[in-house]
């Protein structure tokens, strides 16, 4: 009879255990719960939490980012050739210089592709970077593009955000495009630390978001290749962004707040996060990316839209194309998703649905 029970009872013990595993099963690849869904008010999971769960693939995968971005993402018209933004201006003979960063833009193409399924869009963007690469030199560098630090490091951080997307997403091309692009982009990043290049970069001395995009590079890039050189590098710059930051949350533009380049260089400082191995410094740069975001909803209005008074450079100065700048909203809405995603505040995240709402869907 105590034979019978026992038998009874772990049948019963192994059918309990059973039933849990159906019930906490992991979430597919891509799919995992701890990201708030858009419309929601449940609290994102801590900083802390997100060190073990958390990467690029799995924060772009945002429902927000999806109905906002991605779904609205087609193949954009433009020359044969893949030029993007200025550079089909250089390429009609209308500009004289041509700029690496403009073909950045394929990096969107890549994720709105990888998210939607979508193997066209992934394609086209490739062959948007294949225009920039298609004139790099043999030492690293994009022959004859202007602002050369700068606009090299935009690139870099573009390309290698590309690559860590679809490697985390286990995409069956990645292999594919990391064996053309992997080494190319490597010796990019390369070619900005070289001393006569390096020392260029003062230009950004009083611009803290280039700070952001640097670490942003060159951390994802160092992520990629293992390369302890750029690793470094993007403790360096992340550290020195952290150090302009004002006691009240500003990261000044040009000696102010600007709405645009405060909001993205906390959106290239929450990526460097992501791959950031140091525990003190990801700290360090989440209290930042905490402090400017409370500093930016502030400049959200009720209705969705940002407040562009007082900054410093959008509404005063015109980008590559000639055209007045104004605000990135795009940008503006990731920031406050990623900083919900890490921070576990709800705030941000009901400020990126309002920003997204008064501008992309509606």
């Amino acid at each position: 009879m105590r034979a019978i029970v026992a038998t009874a009872s772990c049948i019963l013990f192994c059918f309990i255990l059973a039933a849990c595993a159906n019930v906490y099963e992991a979430s597919p690849p891509g799919e995992a719960d701890t990201v708030p869904k858009a419309g929601s008010q449940q609290s994102a999971i801590t900083g802390k939490e997100v060190a073990g769960q958390m990467n690029l693939y799995e924060s772009a995968k945002d429902p927000l980012f999806v109905k906002a971005f991605y779904e609205k993402t087609k193949v954009p018209d433009r020359p044969a050739t893949y030029a993007t933004g200025a550079n089909v201006k250089y390429e009609k003979g209308e500009k004289s210089v041509w700029l690496v960063e403009e073909q950045r833009s394929g990096a969107e193409l890549i994720e709105a592709g990888l998210y939607m399924k979508n193997r066209k869009l992934i394609d086209e963007g490739w062959k948007t970077f294949a225009w920039a690469f298609a004139k790099q030199g043999a030492d690293g560098g994009f022959l004859g593009t202007g602002d050369p630090y700068h606009s090299t490091d935009m690139f870099v951080e573009s390309v290698a955000r590309a690559l860590l997307l679809m490697k985390q997403s286990g995409d069956s091309y990645y292999a594919e495009y990391s064996s053309q692009y992997l080494e190319k982009l490597h010796t990019a990043a390369l070619w900005m630390l070289k001393p006569e290049v390096e020392k260029t970069r003062h230009k950004n001395d009083n611009l803290t978001h280039r700070r952001w995009i640097s670490a942003a590079a060159f951390g994802m890039t160092g992520a990629l290749t293992g390369d302890e050189k750029l690793i470094k590098q993007a403790e360096l710059y992340a550290k020195e962004g952290l150090a302009l930051q004002t006691a009240e949350g500003i990261n000044p533009e040009k000696g102010g707040f600007d709405i645009t380049y405060h909001n993205f260089g906390i959106l290239m400082a929450e990526r460097y996060y992501l791959v950031c191995r140091d525990e003190q410094l990801k700290t360090q740069v989440l209290a930042m990316a905490d402090k400017g975001l409370t500093y930016s909803e502030a400049k959200t209005k009720a209705n969705g839209d940002v407040s562009t008074e007082d900054s410093t450079r959008v509404g005063n100065e015109t980008d590559r194309s000639g055209v007045q700048k104004t605000p990135a909203y795009r940008s503006i809405v990731q920031a406050f998703v990623m900083g919900s995603q890490l921070t576990g505040k709800t705030e941000f995240y009901t400020s990126a649905e309002r920003i997204a709402r008064f501008r992309f869907l509606e």
